[in-house]
């Protein structure tokens, strides 16, 4: 079964262009496998016997990640060791034939192994080298480790996060490392734009914190003296905009305008409130915010399911939804039918043949991305990818130390 819209068979954006993936995890593995999406060439380079750490992932179908499947999918890999001598002249060879190459070590470490930008860049000066970190390679914490949660601890998304009489929360979603590989994405697809214009390739450089920091709206207003706290599940600055609850569960609902106003209190039956003093203007109704959340849930509470108020609030012209839970947010996104959940195949070996996944979310009417497949299984390409540079079986053997497996 085909769970989105027919993927004409066209020629993808980034067909031609090969990708190198050293990276692990989920920020530069998921930047390739964007690029995958769209036609690239991308082979994921894997240290041999465990390979990305995205494979211990769980959950696992008949011991594979599920994660690992999507996070490297459409890719080739070669497991190779790093830094022996016979190893790096062959990743070296390789990267002559590279267009990207993407990497998400601390800063020193592709240095450590001559693979660093200054390192390759000479010997292939198009390439477009693309480094995601926690700070970034320049500055004084670029030697910082991190991970997403340090990330969102760091760049005020955590103390944003909750109620203002509880602590700071973690987004649900590794939101830095997304995000990250979002940029990434967009950043080495500049980087290729400008390579066509001057024949010259660039570093990219990536943080966790600077991406994090750059989603913080509230940066130019705490510079400026003015005081940011948690406010739980409901807007700062314009309301009602939040998350409503019963016992039936929650609504997000929008309404700041006077116009939305007036409809949500004629709706649930509170027509005093659209002039009353303390709610008619977006001020007042903010500092009695509390007496308005009291009244919509109310309201909800006399329902005996939510699609009932739900429904009524999208007549009414309120922006509104029920907050679903990811088996019903799967069936909006298949109610959409726009490739949003698609059909993906496993890795060779697996009797489950397809599994459904995330389709593709930029949409490019001529030139549609396509999932094709998940990730390979480690090594599986090795023998294959170091034949195309000319290396015999022996030399093969030697580097991989399984005859390329």
């Amino acid at each position: 079964m085909n769970y989105g819209r027919e993927v004409p068979s066209v020629k993808r954006p980034f067909e031609g262009i090969r990708v190198l993936d050293f990276g692990t995890n989920v920020a530069g593995p998921n930047a390739a496998a964007m690029l995958s999406d769209f036609g690239a060439d991308v082979i994921k380079i894997e240290r041999p016997g465990t390979g990305d750490e995205a494979r211990a992932f769980r959950p696992w179908v008949e011991g594979r990640s599920v994660m690992n499947m999507w996070l490297n999918r459409g890719k080739r890999s070669l497991s190779i060791p790093l830094g022996e001598e016979q190893s790096n002249a062959a990743l070296k060879e390789l990267i002559k034939t590279a267009d990207v190459m993407i990497e998400s070590f601390r800063p020193g470490v592709m240095k450590k192994f001559g693979l660093d930008y200054g390192s390759v860049s000479k010997i292939n000066p198009r390439l477009v080298y693309c480094s995601i970190s926690m700070f970034g390679h320049e500055g004084n914490l670029s030697k910082t480790p991190g991970y997403d949660l340090l990330a969102q601890a760091m760049t005020g998304m955590m103390d944003a996060s909750g109620y203002p009489d509880g602590p700071p929360q973690r987004n649900g979603f590794s939101v830095c490392d997304y995000v990250a590989s979002h940029n990434a994405f967009g950043g080495i697809a500049m980087a290729l734009y400008n390579r066509e214009k001057t024949g010259e390739g660039q570093h990219v450089d990536i943080g966790l914190f600077n991406v994090g920091f750059s989603m913080n709206p509230y940066i130019e207003t705490t510079m400026l003296g003015y005081n940011s706290t948690r406010s739980g599940d409901h807007h700062k600055s314009i309301g009602p905009y939040g998350v409503f609850s019963c016992s039936k569960g929650s609504l997000a609902i929008i309404s700041p305008t006077p116009k939305l106003w007036a409809s949500l209190c004629t709706l649930i039956g509170h027509e005093e409130m659209i002039d009353d003093p303390d709610f008619a203007e977006a001020g007042p109704r903010l500092q009695n915010i509390e007496r308005v959340v009291a009244v919509v849930e109310e309201w909800m509470e006399g329902f005996d399911d939510l699609s009932e108020p739900e429904r009524l609030l999208m007549e009414s012209g309120i922006p509104c939804s029920k907050v679903l839970n990811n088996a019903e947010a799967i069936e909006k996104a298949v109610e959409d039918d726009y490739n949003t959940v698609v059909d993906m195949e496993t890795p060779s070996g697996m009797e489950m043949k397809t599994i459904r996944a995330r389709g593709p979310h930029i949409k490019l009417s001529a030139t549609p991305g396509k999932v094709t497949k998940g990730s390979p299984n480690l090594g599986e390409h090795s023998a294959e990818i170091l034949k195309e540079l000319g290396y015999g079986d022996e030399e093969i053997k030697k580097m991989t130390g399984a005859g390329g497996q």
